[in-house]
């Protein structure tokens, strides 16, 4: 249960360290590339054993992990965005409400059981989802349509990296291949976000902003934890891979609720609860 813990923690991080770069004016895309760079050096430290046995391991499922490098990093950017401008809560419960993504691939492709709890919790994450995002729309901005629509693009992304995680974790992984797994996927997100990066011409030195380093160096470690902490609970937890994601997901939601209320007074409405 400690991973289970551990992956909590960090993955509520994730959305407070946006909340106080949006309050910062710091940019968001800038501190997600310094934050590869950190994971990825981590990833490498934390690997003891030889790299070229291990990217034998993982070569045969290269597809799947390019795919899901490059959702990292669009996912994480998205977040960036709905955590200001549909706040921490919110977008925490976009993201771990898509829960019942990775719990119906359990089903198609491991042939998991479809029970009636796990039934009744696809349909009440659905609709948990649509009252949590609602607001009522006084003016029909450009804002008011990013704050619902930003929270739902989520929802559907975070379950399909949800998705590839656990396929990746029951098809190849393992204790020697999963700190450098975990890096080849920040390496791929990191080339991926550079490019951007490049091809929109900003400027290099923006990148060494004190603000951007610090909040970039902290969310590096964090982003890491997150994954490492979470396909080490999936391995570990002697939990089935529905439960750890309820408990995991849940929990996110709970912490983040707890600190969007008292740090940052977000406010929601008797629907949204």
């Amino acid at each position: 249960m400690i991973y289970l813990l551990l992956c909590i923690c960090c993955s509520s991080a994730i959305n407070i360290i946006f909340k106080i770069a949006g309050r910062k004016n710091a940019d968001s895309f800038h501190i997600i590339l310094i934050n590869y760079i950190f994971a990825i050096i981590l990833g490498i430290i934390i690997s003891e054993h030889n790299f070229g046995q291990v990217f034998k391991t993982i070569y045969p499922h290269l597809p799947v992990i390019l795919l899901t490098g490059i959702l990292f990093i669009a996912m994480f950017y998205l977040v960036s965005l709905s955590v200001n401008s549909a706040g921490i809560t919110r977008t925490a419960i976009a993201s771990r409400m898509s829960l019942i993504i990775p719990v119906i691939f359990s089903v198609v492709y491991f042939n998991d059981l479809l029970t009636a709890p796990k039934i009744t919790g696809i349909v009440l994450a659905l609709g948990g989802l649509y009252l949590s995002i609602f607001r009522k729309v006084q003016n029909k901005s450009i804002n008011d349509h990013k704050s619902f629509l930003l929270p739902v693009v989520i929802f559907v992304g975070a379950g399909i990296v949800d998705s590839l995680l656990k396929y990746s974790q029951a098809a190849f992984l393992n204790a020697a291949s999963l700190p450098l797994y975990t890096s080849f996927l920040f390496l791929i997100a990191g080339i991926s976000g550079f490019l951007v990066f490049f091809i929109k011409n900003q400027a290099f030195n923006n990148l060494f902003r004190q603000n951007v380093l610090i909040l970039g160096a902290v969310l590096g470690f964090v982003n890491y934890g997150s994954t490492y902490f979470f396909i080490q609970a999936l391995n570990k937890s002697g939990l089935v891979s529905a439960s750890v994601f309820a408990v995991n997901h849940i929990g996110i939601v709970l912490f983040s609720i707890f600190v969007s209320l008292l740090f940052f007074r977000e406010k929601l409405r008797w629907y949204n609860w």
